[in-house]
């Protein structure tokens, strides 16, 4: 669903040339954290190339989400110290609204970082790319909160 939404609303929006919400990463941030690294690289490819697909960006979103997900189990490590079920899914009524927070802002942000640079394709103006960043990722994760909160089901969680 996330996808689709994607796909078919947020590609279309664009403030001024420097709002553009990506929630598809959001994808890779919720998978479980058992999921095998190989497993997890290669739905990264397959969400990013989809979005590339709709968008016409030759692999660019593939690159950005791609490395997010090679970076995920090694931020979270340092995010979350203490000892994890090998099972254990990303939730935020398990974590947290703060933490979860806090987690979906650093990938959000690397994630557009690195995308609105690669699309830049050099590294003038790189104040219109940080602020670019900042404001996409403002508004990416207020998608993603908006999405999380209209289909999360609290009492339907295991970490009641």
């Amino acid at each position: 669903m996330i996808l689709v939404i994607q796909i078919l609303a947020l590609n279309y929006i664009n403030v001024s040339g420097l709002i553009n919400p990506y929630m598809y990463p959001l994808l890779i941030l919720i998978l479980p954290l058992n999921t095998p690294k190989y497993m997890l690289l290669f739905t990264a490819l397959f969400i990013g190339l989809s979005v590339d697909i709709f968008q016409e960006t030759l692999g660019m979103h593939a690159f950005a989400t791609i490395f997010i997900a090679f970076l995920r189990p090694y931020i979270f490590k340092i995010l979350n110290p203490k000892e994890q079920e090998a099972d254990e899914i990303m939730d935020i009524h398990y974590h947290g609204f703060t933490w979860f927070a806090i987690y979906l802002g650093i990938f959000t942000f690397i994630h557009h970082l690195l995308f609105f640079r690669i699309e830049k394709g050099d590294f003038h103006a790189y104040h219109y790319t940080l602020l670019k960043t900042v404001l996409s990722t403002v508004f990416s994760l207020i998608s993603m909160f908006i999405y999380i909160f209209l289909t999360s089901n609290k009492s339907s969680t295991r970490y009641n």
